[in-house]
C-alpha cells in the first residue's frame, strides 16, 4: 500500500512525484482584497517540504457575489489579482512544489453584507447555518456564473497554477444544484438528476474550452449530505460517472 502512495502519478498531463495531495481548506491568509500573501506561501511551503506531491489551495472566489463570509478568502475574480497569484505560484515552483487552485462560488453559504450583492442559489431556500434567503437564479444568472468559472480558470492558468479544481461540494453553489434538498426547480436546471447536473457539465465544458485540453481540471464532489433528500453515496457515484462522461475533467 505504501509503495502505491509514494509512487509517481499523473493527473492529465501533470506529473506528480507521489500520490499524496493536500486537499483544500479555508486558510484565511489572503489580504483584505483576496490577494495571496507571503503567509499563505509559508503555509503551503510546510506541506511541500514535508513531501506532499501536490497542494490544492483553499477555495478562491470567482466573483464578489460568490465571496465567503469567512475571514480573508482568496479571490480570483479580477485580472488585477493575477500578479499576486503568479508570485505565489513561482515561489511554490522554486522549491519544487506543484499547486492547483480551487475555484468556487459560495452561493447561499455567505451573507449579502459580505458580498454586497443578493445571494444566489438554484432555489430561494436559505441554508441552515447562514439563514439568509437567497434569490432563485435566472437563466442569465446561471450563464454568468458559468462564464465566471471559465474566467477564473483562465486567470489561474495565466498565473502559472498547475491546474484548477472546481468546488462542487460542501453546500456551495454548484453542489446545491446537484442536491434535491436545495434544488427545487422544475426547469432545465432542476428536477431530474440530468438537469441538476447540467450546470456542472456546462461549467466543465466552459473551463476546458477556456484553458484547453492540456490543462488539468479537477472537481470536488459531495459523497454524503446529512439532510432530507440530500446527496447520498449512490448519487455521488452517479454524478462521478456523469463527470467522466463529459470528457472535460481529469480527476475527481
Amino acid at each position: 500500500m505504501l509503495s502505491v502512495l509514494f509512487s509517481e502519478a499523473k493527473i492529465g498531463p501533470l506529473g506528480l512525484v507521489n500520490r499524496m495531495i493536500r486537499t483544500a481548506s479555508h486558510e484565511g491568509l489572503a489580504d483584505s482584497r483576496g490577494r495571496p500573501t507571503q503567509e499563505q506561501f509559508t503555509f503551503y511551503k510546510g506541506f511541500i517540504e514535508g513531501g506532499i506531491g501536490m497542494v490544492i489551495t483553499g477555495y478562491a472566489g470567482i466573483s464578489q457575489a460568490g465571496k465567503s463570509a469567512l475571514y480573508h478568502m482568496t479571490m480570483i475574480d479580477s485580472d488585477d489579482l493575477i500578479p499576486s497569484h503568479r508570485k505565489l505560484v513561482e515561489q511554490v515552483h522554486e522549491i519544487g512544489g506543484k499547486i492547483v487552485l480551487q475555484i468556487a462560488h459560495c452561493g447561499r453559504q455567505t451573507w449579502s453584507e459580505q458580498t454586497g450583492r443578493p445571494l444566489l442559489a438554484p432555489s430561494a431556500i436559505p441554508c441552515g447555518f447562514y439563514r439568509e434567503r437567497p434569490e432563485e437564479m435566472t437563466h442569465d444568472d446561471i450563464a454568468m456564473v458559468i462564464d465566471e468559472f471559465g474566467d477564473a480558470a483562465r486567470r489561474a492558468m495565466e498565473a502559472g497554477y498547475d491546474g484548477i479544481q472546481i468546488h462542487a461540494a460542501h453546500g456551495y453553489l454548484l453542489s446545491t444544484f446537484l442536491s434535491p434538498h436545495a434544488n427545487k426547480r422544475d426547469d432545465q436546471w432542476g428536477d431530474s438528476k440530468e438537469n441538476r447536473f447540467r450546470i456542472v457539465s456546462r461549467t466543465l465544458k466552459k473551463v476546458k474550452e477556456t484553458v484547453g485540453d492540456d490543462y488539468p481540471v479537477l472537481i470536488k464532489l459531495n459523497t454524503f449530505e446529512r439532510a432530507a433528500r440530500g446527496i447520498k453515496a449512490k448519487d455521488c457515484i452517479g454524478f462521478a460517472k456523469m463527470v467522466a462522461e463529459t470528457g472535460n475533467c481529469d480527476a475527481i
